[in-house]
């Protein structure tokens, strides 16, 4: 009985030792039907006026902001200022901002009127996001994302979303992510932000939240021989149901 309970006592202490390093026993990949997933199609420059002017002062408080500005090049021939600091601020894995962010975001469509504390965050990648995809004459990227978790799937009709902004990789080796569970990802609305990251090495592309992926079956991915669980996800459009909402819940 004292060995019975000496092992339930380790796997509670395991479990909470999990949880503490934020490393979740299984991921489930769905199309997060409650995310903010507006992609500012046809409001990009009304939508841009009116963040700037409404939500300014987020980058202001948060003390995140100050301390990536000072780190970053100042000029670039794509982005605006703005722009850079919000890559460099959402890559800094130091500061932890990527995983509340991520985590708002994922469950945050009734909050994104006025609750959302990211407006100005959110606004700003999905902006750098699509210019640099236009800079890049919107190829499609096969990138690669690893878990320490499991992953698991709530499909629709095959299809899935990310749920928030995602990051992979353009190399399949980035082993510090874990390799419990690995996908292999033809990404068309992701861009390359290596030259902005704050880990260029890391080769990163970043995702956003509306591409649609379909589940490609039966598929085995070489580079990724060292995952327990291999995936892989192509691309097939864009699911974005707030799309230009946000001057509308604000009475704009």
């Amino acid at each position: 009985e004292k060995k019975e309970n000496m092992l339930i006592f380790i796997s509670l202490c395991l479990l909470c030792w999990g949880q503490f390093n934020g490393v979740r026993s299984e991921i489930q990949l769905e199309m997060y039907e409650n995310s903010i997933d507006d992609m500012f199609s046809n409001c990009t420059e009304e939508m841009a006026k009116m963040v700037f002017n409404k939500y300014f002062t987020e980058l202001k408080k948060k003390e995140y902001w100050a301390n990536e500005e000072t780190k970053i090049k100042k000029d670039d021939h794509i982005l605006t200022k703005e722009e850079l600091d919000a890559i460099r601020v959402y890559t800094e894995h130091k500061n932890g901002v990527y995983r509340i962010f991520n985590s708002a975001v994922r469950d945050g469509k009734e909050k994104y009127d006025n609750s959302f504390e990211f407006h100005m965050l959110y606004f700003l990648l999905v902006s750098a996001v699509q210019k640099l995809k236009k800079a890049d004459k919107k190829e499609c990227h096969t990138t690669y994302r690893r878990y320490k978790s499991e992953v698991t799937f709530k499909l629709d009709k095959d299809k899935i979303r990310l749920g928030s902004f995602a990051s992979s990789s353009l190399t399949p080796d980035q082993k510090d992510y874990g390799n419990k569970a690995c996908l292999e990802i033809t990404t068309c609305y992701g861009a390359t932000i290596e030259e902005y990251s704050a880990y260029p090495a890391e080769k990163e592309v970043l995702i956003p939240p509306y591409e649609l992926f379909e589940l490609i079956k039966g598929k085995d991915v070489e580079e990724l021989k060292d995952c327990e669980s291999k995936f892989v996800l192509k691309s097939v459009g864009i699911n974005s149901n707030l799309d230009c909402i946000l001057g509308t819940l604000q009475g704009e």
